[in-house]
């Protein structure tokens, strides 16, 4: 027997990289990695940006818990920036919330400000 959570969370995190793989096509590579040994290394990596994202789809938000979760998997990854992806109720995937700390965006400004 499936578990329910478990498909629901799997079937998001494969619209979240559907959806970012359809508009960074000639950008960047869209992964769902293979989860090895213990080490958590996130759901979605946009290679070669360096960006781990962790999908949530989940009725209450903990964006506090989960940014702690997210720099851990970003740091086992080797990345540079974590970011996490929480579903929106009834929105498409395209509204969903984007939440990464402030650090790490304004990193993320200066690196394009360079470019």
């Amino acid at each position: 027997m499936t578990n329910a959570n478990k498909a629901k969370g799997t079937a998001y995190e494969t619209a979240v990289q559907r959806y970012l793989a359809e508009k960074f096509d000639r950008f960047a590579e869209v992964v769902k990695p293979r989860q090895s040994s213990w080490t958590d290394v996130g759901d979605i990596h946009v290679v070669p940006v360096g960006v781990v994202l962790q999908a949530k789809n989940v009725a209450a938000h903990d964006f506090s818990g989960w940014l702690r979760d997210v720099e851990s998997q970003r740091a086992a990854a080797g990345a540079t920036y974590g970011v996490v992806v929480a579903k929106r109720r009834g929105r498409p995937v395209a509204e969903s919330y984007v939440v990464m700390t402030l650090e790490q965006f304004r990193s993320m400004l200066d690196e394009l400000r360079s470019k």
